[in-house]
């Protein structure tokens, strides 16, 4: 028998002031790194009391405002600290995994008719080369050795050699019901968790000093969350200014917004 407790519900919608102290709240120094992962920043939402404006639209035009003289990127790496994991003494490594043999795990995801959770289409995702972000070459990447500190894990890792960039990627199935901006928020904390020399040791070939890591967040054409980013500018403008790419799955291309 499931275990009844006594869990306090959580407040889901806000009015635009209540939300504006809240942001201010977390984004300081110790707050900015969780902010992705809170219940209003997640789902859809939205003010209180208006049927136009969402809570995800409120939150972007705050965070635009908060780069001051030091650009919105500087901000965000000013307060998210880089994570710092022990290299294993066996292989020097910190984030290639190898039991994460790419070309056993795609074929093993599509042998297997699963519903498509955002793991399965990870891993169907593999050794597929496309366009603008180049071969998908590994996925879910722990960000931290543990799981008990927060942190999450890089959905997927793509490499383009032609442009020599490595792709750190974001990815949304076609029927999550998370914002464009949780989304947006996962993908810039992680890019300032990682140690990026670090990554560009372990998956570049060959590793060159001009090196590049991007941030992408990846969803479907016509999603819930290709549909926010259409209509809110706020939610553009902080995309551009955090420089992540949007790119949309449509059929069996990536396509960069």
């Amino acid at each position: 028998m499931e275990k009844k407790e006594n869990v306090k519900k959580q407040k889901t919608c806000y009015t635009e002031e209540e939300l504006k102290l809240i942001v201010a709240e977390n984004t300081t120094k110790e707050n900015l790194r969780y902010l992705y992962d809170e219940p209003y920043v997640k789902k859809y939402r939205y003010i209180k009391h208006s049927k136009t404006k969402t809570h995800y639209d409120v939150i972007a035009e705050q965070l635009l405002k908060l780069e001051q003289n030091q650009g919105l990127e500087n901000f965000f790496q000013d307060r998210i600290k880089t994570i710092k994991r022990k290299v294993r003494k066996n292989n020097n490594m910190i984030y290639l995994t190898e039991s994460h043999n790419a070309q056993k795990e795609k074929e093993k995801a599509l042998s297997h008719k699963k519903p498509l959770t955002e793991k399965w289409l990870a891993k169907s995702m593999l050794k597929n080369q496309y366009k603008y972000i180049g071969e998908i070459i590994d996925y879910e990447i722990p960000i931290n050795e543990k799981d008990s500190d927060g942190a999450g894990k890089i959905d997927l890792l793509a490499y383009n050699r032609n442009t020599n960039s490595i792709f750190i990627i974001e990815l949304k199935k076609e029927n999550s019901t998370e914002t464009i901006l949780r989304a947006i928020l996962e993908i810039c904390t992680y890019y300032y968790q990682i140690d990026r020399d670090q990554l560009i040791k372990e998956y570049a070939d060959p590793v060159f000093s001009d090196t590049k890591v991007k941030k992408v967040v990846l969803v479907f054409k016509g999603s819930l969350q290709h549909e926010q980013f259409n209509k809110s500018e706020s939610i553009q403008k902080l995309a551009k200014k955090l420089n992540i790419d949007i790119c949309l799955i449509d059929n069996d291309q990536i396509v960069k917004l």
